[in-house]
């Protein structure tokens, strides 16, 4: 008997069908949902790598004119985790659909039949490269936050997720950082409204130096971002990711959307991976 799930990366838009087709069933709702199908359709029918030429040539040959944000939403979907982007030596930038990316790529173009094969793949994936990091603890968050995520719980997925991100970030912490974080610290508590407002010594809130369980995790990543622990960039991420994990964490209206879970996964392995 034939099997009747597909084998990972065999592609899911059947040959008879073209672009024009593809959105047409569909029906992306979003400017991301239709570039999210250009890439995928040029990965897995054209067997091409995407670059911005390919996709807007996929755009002129099916008449579907063209996104003239797309720089921008490219951006934003590389920010969400869902493309990665590649620039070559003559300065051309490809792009390539994520794990999260192919999963939310299935979900517009196929069964539920193939997500759920996804999430036990992907979970493989994430279990092998977690196995690469060196600290036993942030490996034990992770790898209970990936089972969390192949059982269908992807709120807790995210929540210990960042338990690990965040033991990483404790362990940052040099002796010879300490007196410069926490002058820095101590004069953000300062300048801050709320301490201005209060009247208070902010200092007298917490435990003293060398106490970073007292610091809250935000004014920890904008500190680190001072004294250089982290960049920019990867301040704007933990920021963004932090932001995640308060929605999943406490009691709100939020919707995870189904790439949220893996794309905050695979985003903190390659931020501790990159880092160790």
């Amino acid at each position: 008997m034939e099997n009747p799930l597909p084998q990972k990366g065999v592609t899911l838009i059947p040959v008879r069908k073209n672009f024009a087709e593809v959105l047409e069933e569909s029906e992306p709702k979003t400017q991301a949902e239709v570039l999210l199908l250009a890439i995928g359709y040029l990965e897995d029918f054209e067997k091409i790598v995407p670059s911005r030429r390919a996709i807007d040539d996929l755009f002129h040959k099916f008449k579907r004119g063209t996104i003239s944000n797309a720089g921008s939403v490219l951006r934003r979907m590389i920010g969400k985790g869902l493309v990665e982007e590649t620039v070559g030596p003559d300065s051309t930038a490809t792009y390539r659909m994520t794990s999260s990316g192919r999963i939310e790529f299935r979900r517009l173009t196929d069964t539920s039949l193939i997500k759920r094969r996804s999430i036990r793949d992907d979970a493989k994936e994430l279990k092998n490269a977690v196995d690469k990091l060196s600290d036993l603890h942030e490996k034990g968050y992770l790898m209970e936050a990936i089972n969390c995520y192949e059982v269908g719980a992807p709120r807790a997925a995210i929540v210990m997720t960042w338990c690990a991100v965040v033991r990483y970030l404790h362990r940052q912490m040099r002796p010879e950082l300490e007196s410069k974080f926490w002058e820095k610290y101590e004069k953000m508590q300062e300048n801050s409204r709320f301490y201005q407002e209060k009247g208070q010594n902010p200092i007298k809130w917490y435990s003293g130096p060398g106490k970073l369980n007292d610091v809250k995790e935000s004014d920890l990543i904008e500190v680190y971002s001072t004294i250089g622990l982290i960049t920019k960039e990867e301040r704007m991420d933990l920021r963004n990711n932090l932001e995640l994990r308060n929605k999943c964490a406490h009691m709100s209206s939020y919707s995870l959307t189904p790439h949220e879970p893996i794309a905050f996964l695979e985003k903190s392995i390659k931020f501790l991976t990159i880092k160790k």
